[in-house]
């Protein structure tokens, strides 16, 4: 099962990182973070913040490969599981706010 974490590194809890985390952990998941950066001016303090989420995970034993895209240009379409900051969901599924975890 593929994991894909999206960030834009605002989440100052990281919510979506932890539970990726606790998931991908045991099950020994391949997870990607993907960070969305809206303004190129802002991709330094993305890539700092993106670093600081995949430690954690690292710290569940799970080693993220951290991808870096401009705007939502970038669906992984293999990932199972997909989370953000607003919702869980399996790509192709539209977000249901009820359903959050």
């Amino acid at each position: 099962m593929r994991i894909l974490i999206c960030s834009d590194g605002t989440d100052p809890a990281d919510n979506p990182t932890r539970l990726g985390g606790l998931i991908a952990g045991p099950c020994h998941s391949p997870t990607t973070l993907l960070g969305i950066v809206e303004n190129p001016t802002q991709e330094a303090a993305l890539r700092t913040a993106l670093e600081t989420e995949a430690n954690m995970l690292r710290q569940k034993e799970v080693s993220p490969e951290i991808v870096v895209r401009a705007g939502l240009d970038l669906v992984d379409r293999e990932a199972e599981i997909v989370l953000s900051a607003g919702w869980l969901t399996q790509p192709g599924q539209s977000p249901n706010l009820n359903e959050c975890l």
